[in-house]
């Protein structure tokens, strides 16, 4: 790591900057996260520059992301939201993302102040959330101040590959993190989202592969966690489901033969083949715009056995489509797939926390692109706290990688 001493600006600096990560989870906090965003920023810039984004990987492809939904603004549907939701899910987040790997580039000090603030606030959502959810109502409270339960395993899945690095960064809290990682995996299973099952498996078989090639693990190892962990993992699920349909069996069979995603599934299907190149305007609820507002889509879903409001496509993929056509999921694709192999390609080094940044890096993407297969969370806070552990992930290897060889490698 570089020569840094730490001093007074320093301090001000992971104040303002871990203040803004601790408060993403909560809602009705909009003000006050871009309060600290704007502190933040503005003592970055006077103190440090961001004279480090130089050695920032694919900067073609990110600035490809950002400049598509610009271009395709005067085919947008409702030009005013989709400026907006422009301003709010893209530029914020890149100007997030631009902080965090300024910092993490710095020192190691600023990547731990992140790490803290990320876990205090989380576990601060998960004993909030289970004492008002399950010992007063009985089930998550998705109006909550806490968030709902959509988001909170979004935010769970992108901070659990963390902890792996954080164990490395406080050794003498090892316990602690395995105590925090068992937390957050409990609260998720018993926030009664199914696909947060499906999305962790994915990290840990991630961590799992990793782990055979790092330190030599056997195979019949990882496969026997795995059997135990599907076990586990099935059983808390039922009893989730059990618990939210209050232990009707005939409910929960029919939700899942019935499941209103796939049966609305046709109108964005239909939406893209009309028009698939140029999209309908960016923001995650632009289906909702097309569609002529909640008035008339609840008319549409009259229609459907589901019949619930549907203002978005429930899918990542589907909605990249939708709002900016085929050629901006293409570069969304592009942009996680170098990514994607940046870390995959560190998570072999010989040094460990560069390892760990990199196995981390890998699992988040995969696990939060498998959890935005049945919902899209890519969304505003959730975009925002993606965006800014990517940015800590990104310019810790790149500071490591630079003291160690005198240069990094910028892909």
């Amino acid at each position: 790591m570089k020569n840094f001493s730490i001093e007074i600006k320093d301090y001000a600096i992971a104040i303002s900057s871990s203040l803004f990560l601790f408060i993403l989870p909560f809602t009705h906090t909009v003000a006050i996260r871009l309060s600290f965003l704007l502190i933040t920023f503005l003592l970055v810039l006077k103190y440090y520059k961001f004279n480090s984004l130089y050695k920032l990987p694919y900067k073609k492809s990110f600035l490809l992301w950002l400049a598509l939904p610009f271009m395709l603004l005067p085919f947008a549907i409702d030009l005013g939201y989709s400026f907006h939701e422009i301003k709010v899910e893209i530029l914020y987040s890149l100007i997030a993302f631009s902080l965090f790997f300024s910092l993490a580039y710095q020192h190691k000090f600023f990547l731990k102040m992140a790490l803290i603030a990320m876990i205090v606030s989380l576990l601060l959502v998960s004993v909030w959330g289970l004492f008002n959810s399950y010992f007063n109502q009985g089930i998550w409270d998705e109006a909550a101040r806490h968030n709902g339960s959509a988001s909170y395993i979004s935010y769970s899945l992108i901070l659990i590959p963390l902890l792996g690095l954080a164990t490395v960064l406080f050794q003498r809290y090892k316990i602690l993190m395995i105590a925090l990682l068992t937390v957050f995996i409990l609260t998720s299973f018993l926030s009664g989202q199914r696909i947060f099952i499906i999305a962790l498996l994915a990290e840990l078989l991630i961590f799992a592969i990793w782990a055979k090639r790092y330190f030599s693990i056997s195979y019949k190892k990882i496969m026997v966690l795995t059997v135990v962990f599907v076990a586990v993992a099935s059983l808390l699920a039922a009893a989730s489901l059990y618990h939210r349909f209050n232990g009707s069996l005939d409910h929960i069979i029919d939700y899942q033969q019935h499941d209103p995603r796939f049966e609305l599934l046709e109108i964005p299907v239909t939406m893209i083949k009309q028009q698939p190149w140029i999209g309908y305007g960016f923001g995650r609820d632009t289906m909702l715009h097309v569609l002529g507002g909640e008035i008339e889509l609840n008319k549409i879903l009259a229609d459907y056995p589901a019949g619930y409001q549907y203002g978005h496509t429930h899918n990542l993929f589907l909605n990249y489509a939708l709002e900016v056509g085929l050629v901006g999921l293409f570069i969304f694709l592009l942009l996680m797939t170098q990514l994607i192999r940046y870390y995959y390609r560190y998570s072999k080094d010989s040094d460990l926390l560069v390892a760990l940044a990199g196995v981390a890096g890998v699992a988040i993407l995969l696990g939060f692109l498998v959890r935005n297969q049945t919902n899209d969370m890519f969304y505003r806070d959730l975009s925002l706290y993606f965006w800014s552990t990517q940015g800590l992930l990104l310019g810790f290897i790149a500071s490591r990688k630079q003291s160690d060889n005198g240069h990094c490698i910028s892909a």
